[in-house]
Order: structure tokens, then C-alpha cells, then sequence
């Protein structure tokens, strides 16, 4: 497989964990599933399309979109747009080490994802 779909679909699996942690709290996060619904969109879509323009643009978005998501988690952002105080006990009480280094490993595929994404030339006549 080539590193870009690889790259995109290993994305598409770490940003699943964005809405899955709730699922033992009992609280139902529709806003989370929603977002997740997004990235996967955008990220399997945009291998589906490969090699056409959209499929660059729809990767594009996704990579973008899923690493926004997963800063906004690493930040600790809230729903009313307020930061956590204390970033690393976000980390290790709000989101636990575990999601914490899920969501970061995310971040570093999206951004990997990009990078590989500039670096792949468009095909010819697309």
C-alpha cells in the first residue's frame, strides 16, 4: 500500500477514539460523533478519490480538520471555548495518558499525512 491511503486510513482509525472514550461514561456525545463522522469522511473519501483533485483536496481537509480536533483536545477546549487551566492535568485526569497519547499520535498522523500529501505529485491531467 502506498504511504499516503496508509496514512489516511491509520488517521481515520486513532480519530475513531475521539468519541469512543465516552462511550463507558454513559453520556451520550452526539457532538463527538459528529465530528468523527466529518474527519472519516473526508479521510476515506479523500482515498477513494485518489488521484483525482478532489481526493487531494478531500485528504487535505481531513488532515486539517482532524489535526484542529485533536489540538482542540490536547488544549483542553471546552464547550463554551474555554481552555483547561492546567493542561497536564487535562491530560492526565480529564482525558487519562492513554487518550492523551492516542489523541497526540493522531495529531502526528495528521500532520505526517500532510506533509506526505505536499510531497506526492498531483497526476498528470487531474
Amino acid at each position: 500500500m502506498k504511504p499516503l491511503p496508509l496514512v489516511a486510513i491509520l488517521t481515520t482509525v486513532a480519530f475513531q477514539s475521539h468519541w469512543l472514550d465516552d462511550l463507558g461514561t454513559g453520556d451520550p456525545d452526539v457532538a463527538g460523533r459528529v465530528v468523527s463522522a466529518v474527519g472519516t469522511l473526508f479521510l476515506l473519501g479523500g482515498v477513494l478519490l485518489l488521484p483525482r483533485r478532489a481526493g487531494r483536496l478531500a485528504l487535505a481537509l481531513g488532515f486539517l480538520f482532524t489535526a484542529m480536533v485533536s489540538i482542540a483536545d490536547l488544549s483542553g477546549l471546552g464547550v463554551g471555548g474555554a481552555f483547561a487551566p492546567d493542561v497536564v492535568e487535562h491530560w492526565r485526569s480529564g482525558l487519562g495518558w492513554g487518550f492523551t497519547a492516542l489523541v497526540a499520535a493522531t495529531l502526528l498522523l495528521s500532520v505526517a499525512g500532510t506533509a506526505i500529501l505536499a510531497r506526492v505529485p498531483q497526476a498528470k491531467g487531474q
